[in-house]
């Protein structure tokens, strides 16, 4: 059996064209700012990060980005953990100089007082990915540092603000970022039981971050300062994995010597004994 559907009549069809030709509109989309003074104070005041696009009307890039990645759904979503702010970047140049900006479109992330952290130059098919993973590892809650970020602002020597940046920084892991802070803790600080703490902090993230060349510098000002330290045989581990990094089998081999003779109860010579053995693993 044959089913017959009715014709619409032509003013409903007409109508169902209309609709579906009707463009989607996002529902949501980034709150951005234009004025830079309002845009720091909200950030001081929330303790939130700040995003700033710098931007132009003649940058093909730029209406690319605008048009392709800002209204990405997870995008919009994301920003809300930052104040967002639009730049031009012909009329604001005394910031762009600030950020290093020579090219654009150029994304920088911020603290909540215009420190910068991260940014992203350009935008091409790897733009997106790189953009969500520097948002994803960035601290998007200033609030416990709100009085310390003031107090920097006001004395760049303030010893306890430099101190609770430095470790807010180390808690998450960004051992880049806690380093700015120990370098200059280096230069101020001198009660030796902080001092100590800091060189060895800094030692060690430079270590982690693969700057095995600062972090042998900084072990080595702490064999100097402190040679009757009880954590003497840390600085050895320490000198034994740096150098591990550079490929010095040689050097590190000794430093392993010198660990085990002078400090052979030690409970770093186990995983020295382990750096050493895949140094001679690599090079076999």
């Amino acid at each position: 059996m044959r089913i017959i559907f009715p014709r619409l009549p032509y003013f409903l069809f007409s109508l169902t064209l209309l609709l579906f030709s009707i463009p989607t509109i996002n529902a949501q989309q980034i709150d951005w700012l234009n004025d830079l003074g309002r845009a720091e104070l909200i950030a001081r005041q929330s303790g939130k990060p700040i995003l700033y696009d710098f931007t132009a009307t003649w940058c093909g890039p730029c209406r690319r980005m605008e048009k392709e990645f800002w209204p990405k759904p997870e995008v919009v979503e994301l920003s809300k953990y930052f104040v967002c702010v639009k730049v031009n970047y012909d009329k604001e140049k005394t910031l762009a100089a600030k950020y290093g900006i020579s090219a654009i479109p150029n994304v920088v992330f911020t603290d909540p007082w215009g420190r910068g952290l991260l940014g992203q130059k350009g935008y091409g098919s790897w733009t997106d990915a790189e953009i969500l993973e520097k948002v994803r590892i960035l601290p998007k809650d200033y609030k416990s540092l709100v009085d310390a970020g003031n107090a920097l602002s006001a004395d760049a020597k303030n010893l306890d603000a430099l101190h609770r940046f430095a470790a807010f920084y180390q808690e998450r892991k960004l051992f880049w970022a806690g380093n700015e802070y120990y370098r200059r803790l280096v230069l101020l600080e001198a009660e030796p039981t902080k001092r100590e703490m800091i060189l060895l902090n800094l030692a060690f993230n430079h270590i982690r971050i693969n700057e095995p060349v600062d972090a042998i510098e900084k072990l080595q000002i702490l064999q100097k300062e402190f040679p009757g330290s009880g954590q003497s045989d840390l600085y050895l581990y320490g000198m034994i994995v740096a150098n591990a990094n550079k490929n010095q089998r040689h050097e590190a081999s000794r430093l392993l010597n010198d660990l085990k003779t002078k400090f052979p109860g030690s409970q770093y010579v186990a995983l020295a004994d382990e750096v050493v053995a895949t140094i001679v693993e690599l090079k076999e």
